[in-house]
Parts: C-alpha cells; structure tokens; sequence
C-alpha cells in the first residue's frame, strides 16, 4: 500500500500572507525601504547612505542631512511620481512576478479596479524594474534567435466562380498583386529575439534587428564569457563568433538534426534549453498578450528573462524586484 503525501508546499509568501503582510501602507513602505536601501537611506542627490532624517507628518519621506534635499523611498525608480498607492503596486508585481506567462493588463486592471491605460503603464514600469543579472554565463551556454509573432492569417475569402465559356477569344487575364503580408521566415517584418542560455542556469534575452553577425557579436561578448563552450545551429553568423571561444558545438536544423554527441568535446550539441525559452515567450504570446509591439518587446523579453532567472520563493522575486536600479518611466516615453 501506498502513502500519497498530500500536503502542497508552501511558499512563506502566498496571497493569503501577502494580503495579511501588507494590510496597511504603512507596511508597504517600510518593506520597500528595506529592500531598496538594506544599508540605510540613499540620497539619490548626493549619494550619501545612511545619513538623512525621517519626516514624520509624511510617511515615506526623507530629508537628506548633508545636501539638504528632500527624498522618498520612490524617488529616481519607475515608481517615480505615482499616484497609486504602494500596496497595489506590491500586489501588482506579485501577481506579474508570480505568473509564468505573465498576466495581460486588461485582466490585471479588471483585478485591481483601475483603468486600462493606468494599469498598462503599470505593468511597463514593473518589466522596467526587473534587473538582468550581470553575471557572465558560463559551462555550455546555447545560442539560437527566432522571430516573436504567429503565422499569418488564412482568409476565408470563397472561391471565385467558374468562368462562363466565350464564343470569341478571351482576354488575357491581368497579373495579379503581389500581397502585402509577408512571410514568416527571414525576410519578414516581425521583431527578433536573441537568447542565450547555461544549461542548467540563467538565460539573457534582448531584441535584435536581424540575425548577422555585427547585431549577435555584441551580446555575445556582454553575457558570455571567454572559456564557455557555444551550442548553436548552423547559422554562418555563429561561425565567427564560435572563433572567439574555447569549443563550438553546432547542429544542422535544416538536415533535420536536433541533437547529437559531438566527437570532439563528448558533448551534447543541441539548442533545446533556447528553444524552451522561446516556446514560453511564445506562448505567452498566445495565450495572455496576443500582440506584442517591437518597440516594447525590451520589456517583455525582460519579464521572460526575470520569470527564468528567479524560480525560488515569490518573496525573493518581490526584494529582487523592488531592489530595482532602474530610473523613472514616464507614460510619454512609451508613446514617443
């Protein structure tokens, strides 16, 4: 007979706890406190840590005791000047950070009572506040782009009737448009993702104008360091970034090879960890934001590459998130 544990694992931070945790704003600040500035106040105009007096008629308010300027625990962040309160930022990037395919904005406006436009600029400073590790990547690091969008649409147009025999010679039909939709493979005017992935640890992402060497070079030589070994497709670009790395690894897609062992190394040659990373975006795609422009998909990518990177408990995800480095995001850099 056997004895099927049924108790799910708990996560110190569920929704019930957040709610319990974060009752009042009150709390709310004092955790974004902490994990912005574990050592103390910074003053975001001179830099000083540690050395600035709490302003008690506003919560949340600093004033710096050496250049004199006032401050709050928002200032300089994509938190910025906001009007919301900060409890529903913090249940905002719980459910965002929570979420493996992420979450749409309708839904998310429709759950916390605002607007469209409100809770989109939300969850587009919350992507801004996920950091990418600036770690190299090392051991077999794989490298595969792709193009971020579905195929094109069928018509159901119906077909046009046969036409009606003529005594006299018909006319030369006229040649047709060429159609305006195109393709899905290379050559067509959806944005590129560029990956790269450790087997078995953190993956970067970033959007990339094509897939030449000049624009996969660059990242390359940003998150991957010299003595890892490269696992990557055919492309020709990778050849002469393959040049610059201790061993090179490659399969060939088009002759219908997914994986082998590479005599050389011993090693697994494949790019299935990239390609994972792909289908989840994708996916995400699908499922939660159905369109996906290029001059936002930075931010997007950034959520795929934060969701990968940080699989621990929800409460990490939340100090990792509010540790944020990044600046202000106002609404009218997203328009413009």
């Amino acid at each position: 007979m056997y004895i099927v544990n049924m108790k799910p694992r708990r996560d110190p931070l569920t929704l019930a706890a957040l709610q319990a945790r974060f009752s009042d704003e009150e709390k709310c600040l004092v955790f974004l406190e902490r994990a912005r500035w574990p050592a103390g106040p910074t003053c975001p105009h001179c830099g000083v840590i540690g050395h600035a007096s709490r302003l008690k008629a506003r919560p949340g308010q600093f004033a710096c005791l050496d250049c004199g300027k006032s401050f709050s625990v928002t200032s300089g962040t994509p938190m910025h000047k906001t009007h919301l309160p900060v409890s529903v930022w913090i249940i905002a990037a719980y459910l965002i950070a929570t979420s493996s395919k992420g979450i749409s904005s309708l839904k998310l406006a429709s759950l916390l009572g605002l607007q469209y436009r409100t809770t989109w600029h939300l969850t587009h400073r919350i992507r801004a506040m996920m950091d990418s590790n600036p770690d190299l990547l090392r051991g077999i690091v794989e490298l595969d782009e792709t193009y971020m969008g579905g195929k094109p649409r069928g018509t159901n147009r119906p077909e046009p009737p046969a036409p009606i025999p003529l005594l006299e010679e018909p006319r030369p039909e006229p040649e047709p448009k060429p159609s305006k939709r195109r393709r899905a493979g290379r050559g067509t005017d959806k944005p590129m993702a560029f990956t790269a992935v450790a087997r078995g640890g953190e993956v970067r992402l970033t959007p990339i104008l094509s897939h030449g060497t000049i624009n996969l070079i660059a990242p390359v030589r940003r998150w991957v360091d010299r003595s890892a070994t490269l696992a990557t497709d055919e492309l020709p670009a990778y050849l002469a970034i393959g040049r610059q790395h201790f061993d090179h690894i490659r399969v060939n897609h088009s002759a219908g090879e997914y994986a082998r062992w590479d005599r050389g190394t011993g090693l697994r040659a494949h790019v299935n960890t990239a390609e994972s990373v792909h289908a989840l975006f994708k996916r995400a795609i699908v499922g939660v934001f159905h369109s996906i422009s290029g001059k936002h998909m930075g931010r997007y990518l950034r959520e795929v590459e934060f969701h990968w990177n940080n699989r621990g408990s929800f409460e990490g995800r939340l100090n990792k998130l509010f540790a944020t480095k990044a600046g202000p995001l106002p609404l009218k850099a997203l328009f413009a």
